[in-house]
């Protein structure tokens, strides 16, 4: 990642006041950052006037578009320009050495991409083993090699080079949009590596409340996984497996919550 130094920092917003996102607070005080918030909401939270009068970028998606034309907004807005772009979502503490540490690490170990080790409630959510199309997350780092390593976007950072000729496949709304990337980097042999810091995040996963969101999100989670799976017979044949045995464990713990309650 030999480029100029430039940091850009995207934030995707999703039916929040900005000054509710641990990201978008976190990153205020660190200089020589750009920060851009692309927003995906579906209704005015005043996003647009806080964002602007703090001297920052801000996109307006005009309602939920998906993760992957957000992030192509976001590219969109600074084409053309050199440097390191880091995506986070909106709920991502981030440390104020993680910008000083990517830098030492562009500079002493050049790569094309650059993963935080993430952590959530119960261990290591990012970097993940990929095995097919089949994601788990590790028990240790020890098990993350270059030909297994996948993970999340929330922390990435990436040289824009890289998007001189790729941009996100906007078929994928949500899920997978990471992984996708990932494989697509692999297979054009671009350098992944583990830089020396970790981000803490929130994980919503186990929130099962509201049985028509959780329904919601799950068709999300079903066509794109089913997308993620379609290159051929063998993996088409595991997904069907992996979103059933999935559909299984939502209404088991679904009611398992109703009956808690």
């Amino acid at each position: 990642m030999k480029e100029q130094n430039n940091i850009y920092a995207v934030i995707v917003l999703y039916n929040k006041n900005c000054k509710d996102s641990i990201t978008y607070n976190c990153l205020q005080g660190y200089e020589g950052v750009n920060i851009l918030v692309c927003d995906n909401s579906t209704k005015d939270f005043q996003n647009k006037k806080i964002v602007e009068e703090n001297g920052n970028i801000y996109i307006d998606m005009k309602g939920n578009k998906g993760i992957s034309k957000a992030y192509n907004a976001s590219l969109d807005k600074i084409k053309g320009q050199k440097g390191i772009i880091c995506f986070f979502d909106d709920d991502t503490d981030i440390p104020e050495s993680y910008f000083k540490i990517l830098l030492k690490s562009a500079e002493n170990n050049p790569a094309d991409i650059y993963m935080p080790i993430v952590k959530y409630e119960i261990g290591i959510l990012s970097p993940c083993v990929i095995n097919n199309v089949n994601v788990r997350r590790p028990k240790t780092m020890e098990e993350i090699n270059g030909k297994n390593i996948t993970g999340i976007n929330s922390g990435m950072a990436i040289g824009l080079s890289i998007f001189e000729d790729y941009r996100y496949d906007e078929n994928y709304f949500l899920d997978y949009v990471d992984h996708k990337f990932l494989r697509d980097m692999k297979e054009k042999k671009k350098k992944i590596k583990i830089f020396d810091i970790e981000l803490k995040q929130s994980f919503s996963g186990n929130d099962f409340s509201d049985l028509k969101s959780s329904l919601n999100r799950f068709k999300i989670y079903e066509e794109d996984y089913r997308r993620f799976c379609s290159d051929n017979f063998k993996n088409r044949l595991i997904g069907e497996i992996n979103i059933f045995k999935r559909k299984l464990k939502l209404i088991y713990k679904f009611r398992s919550f109703k009956f808690l309650k």
